[in-house]
């Protein structure tokens, strides 16, 4: 079985999670286009280091969500 894996690097835009995702969404929608089965990011890609930051932690988890709906939209499992 051959697996496609796209593995993205952006420069994150510090405390932008909504900027951040947009961003993400554009990546996760290039790799479905290209048959990716697996897209990963890197660790901090939504908002950056939170340090200390606890608004930014995800604790109600609406940025899981979006990658729940992103993972069926554009049928690729998501590695966030």
């Amino acid at each position: 079985m051959k697996i496609n894996i796209a593995v993205v690097q952006f420069e994150t835009s510090q405390y932008s999670p909504v900027e951040n995702l947009k961003k993400a969404e554009k990546f996760i929608q290039q790799a479905s286009e290209k048959k990716a089965n697996v897209i990963v990011f890197p660790e901090y890609f939504i908002t950056g280091p939170v340090a200390g930051e606890k608004d930014y932690v995800d604790f109600d988890e609406k940025f899981k969500k979006n990658f729940q709906i992103w993972a069926r939209k554009y049928s690729v499992d998501i590695v966030a």
